[in-house]
């Protein structure tokens, strides 16, 4: 009798024990910015022309100066936008036309509502300059086959309006203007224990968010480094309340919660997320404080994406660069300090072999840097924070109500440093604050 209870008791134990490995797969949710905040937003910039693409076309009466067109890129398709005027003594472009549809034919397309401000309210004063920003813009694009809903906005700026007036010939080169993706694909998962949020958003620009990022950008702030950014789609990982900007991360094809490793795959036309767990053959030590972190596997050209880790990262083997970090503590008088830091193309590499493990090697100690320029006799001085990584510190930011450190007037940052220009003779000739932004 034994024998025969045994056979499928133990069974029974093996296919739970598989189940456990076995791919989560979660629905997504089509989410626009009135449903959640707008975090999620992303930016393409459009690029505006007075000639009309070649074709026929039926376009309404436009208003003022000649009209401007530019393609926006939604999905599989590319949409014919038209920017002209409402009023006749507008001072900017105030509205906007958009061939939802793809029939050539602008006139039978719902309204578009939009808004022209006046920044710095006078519009005497050099500095002002007009912005036109519309609101939601919902209709419809084309994955793979499917049509699915999709929200974006048009931003049209110019810096400054003196400018502007003045040189109408060069209004091509002035116009600045973006695509604003304003709507994601939400998910909910509950992983060994773990009840987990996901947000995907659009970064690339292409309409469709879940593209892995698979390419290093480098970009200069300043300074001698070159700071490491992926190309592709964002993430947002949280486990109860509200999302924020800072929780966006680049999406990798990698996932480790916790300490374990996932393969992601995402199924937009299916709106369905699934995770596969891997067994990860290497490891990076990592702080405990850290809370977000983002590799590439350069060898590879995939990224990692970090979320909670527990001190110890699983990974598949290859030569990793540090793109992106978050770390999260306390101070003595128990305020939250966040610190957030980018990679440079100084930071080393760590090569992780088969069944290896790895020191985290960026960080504290922070090592203040001035950075001071001359421009004929005019000087201009930046301020920067370098890990022991050479990575260098994007934000810092506070909560809490009881800190001794001192504050600037917002309470979420440091007092900005001071600084002085001193003669060899001791003679101080100027003074200042440095400023965030």
């Amino acid at each position: 009798m034994p024998r025969k209870l045994t056979v499928p008791l133990l069974a029974a134990l093996g296919w739970m024990a598989a189940a456990q490995a076995f791919a989560l797969t979660v629905p997504l949710k089509y989410t626009t910015d009135d449903e959640e905040d707008d975090y999620f937003i992303s930016f393409t910039r459009l690029e505006w022309k007075s000639e009309l693409p070649a074709g026929e076309w039926k376009l309404p009466e436009t208003v003022g100066e000649e009209p401007l067109y530019a393609w926006v890129r939604l999905g599989e398709q590319e949409r014919l936008l038209l920017l002209d005027r409402m009023n006749e003594d507008d001072v900017f472009y105030s509205r906007l036309r958009f061939d939802a549809n793809g029939d050539r034919d602008l006139t039978n397309d719902p309204k578009v509502i939009g808004k022209l401000e006046i920044i710095d309210r006078l519009e005497s004063d050099e500095k002002a300059y007009p912005v036109f920003l519309t609101g939601p813009i919902d209709t419809h694009i084309t994955v793979g086959g499917k049509e699915m809903p999709y929200r974006f906005k048009v931003s049209a700026y110019c810096r400054p309006l003196k400018v502007w007036n003045s040189r109408p010939e060069t209004r091509e080169q002035l116009l600045k203007s973006h695509a604003q993706r304003v709507s994601c694909y939400t998910a909910r998962a509950e992983l060994d224990g773990q009840r987990y949020q996901f947000s995907l958003a659009d970064s690339d620009g292409n309409g469709i968010p879940g593209d892995p990022c698979t390419e290093i950008g480098w970009m200069n702030l300043g300074g001698d480094d070159m700071l490491a950014m992926l190309q592709g789609d964002r993430i947002f990982i949280n486990q109860g309340g509200s999302f924020s900007r800072n929780m966006s991360m680049p999406l990798g094809r990698w996932l480790v919660l916790g300490e374990k490793l996932y393969e992601v795959t995402v199924d937009i036309p299916g709106k369905k997320l699934t995770l596969e767990p891997v067994e990860a053959t290497a490891a990076l030590v990592v702080p405990s404080t850290i809370k977000r972190l983002l590799l590439f596997n350069v060898a590879q050209s995939e990224a990692v994406t970090v979320y909670q880790p527990t001190g110890r990262v699983p990974l598949p083997p290859g030569s990793y660069h540090m793109i992106h970090y978050s770390i999260a503590q306390n101070d003595a008088q128990g305020d939250k300090w966040t610190v957030v830091a980018v990679g440079s193309d100084k930071s080393p590499r760590l090569a992780l072999g088969e069944g290896s493990e790895a020191e985290w090697t960026f960080g504290e100690p922070y090592e203040p840097i001035v950075l001071a320029r001359m421009n004929g006799s005019d000087a201009s001085f930046g301020f920067q924070l370098i890990g022991r990584g050479r990575e260098q510190i994007m934000d810092l930011a506070h909560e809490g109500g009881n800190t001794r450190i001192a504050l600037d007037p917002s309470g979420r940052r440091p007092k900005a440093p001071t600084w002085q220009v001193v003669r060899a003779d001791g003679e101080r000739v100027a003074s200042g604050s440095f400023e965030y932004g």
